[in-house]
């Protein structure tokens, strides 16, 4: 999601957005549609608060039976915005702002902010559904002849063992 910041104007105000989160790299997971984001922004001065409201369709497999399946992701993140000149984008470790942009462009981009939260809303054990039953796997009946033919053929190597579990 891009936020002009120029466009913000003092007080509150609404902005929705579809995001394919491209721009905060190639790790994103696939996603059924874009990311729909909703930010609730109120500005003052120089300062830009916001709180984005995201939601999308994540494809994810399931940790059971394999199968891909859309799984749901939403969530809500509150940043703050500071224009500074000199400076923009992302803020480092211990800054009061989250993000900063200065006059000659305004344009944030907050996608990373968005992946962050999505990434850990993400199951780490994905299920289709509580109830799902896992892989089937078919068991092949063997006849008793094949049976009793395989206990028959061993390796001639094994029979020093062979011997010692028979006396104990």
């Amino acid at each position: 999601m891009i936020l002009d910041a120029c466009s913000i104007h003092e007080g509150h105000s609404t902005i929705r957005q579809l995001s394919d989160l491209k721009s905060a790299g190639d790790n994103v997971p696939p996603f059924s549609g874009a990311v729909e984001c909703r930010a609730e922004v109120d500005r003052n001065h120089a300062t830009i608060y916001a709180r984005i409201h995201f939601s999308g369709l994540f494809e994810q497999q399931c940790a059971r039976c394999l199968t891909k399946y859309n799984h749901p992701v939403s969530g809500d993140i509150r940043l703050i915005l500071q224009e500074q000149e000199g400076r923009r984008g992302a803020a480092r470790e211990g800054e009061t702002a989250d993000f900063y942009f200065n006059s000659r462009d305004c344009r944030v981009d907050v996608s990373s902010a968005i992946y962050d939260e999505i990434m850990t809303a993400l199951p780490l054990k994905p299920l289709c559904s509580e109830a799902c039953p896992g892989i089937v796997v078919e068991q092949k009946r063997h006849d008793r002849s094949a049976q009793r033919s395989a206990q028959r053929e061993y390796d001639p190597r094994w029979e020093a063992l062979r011997k010692l579990r028979n006396t104990t």
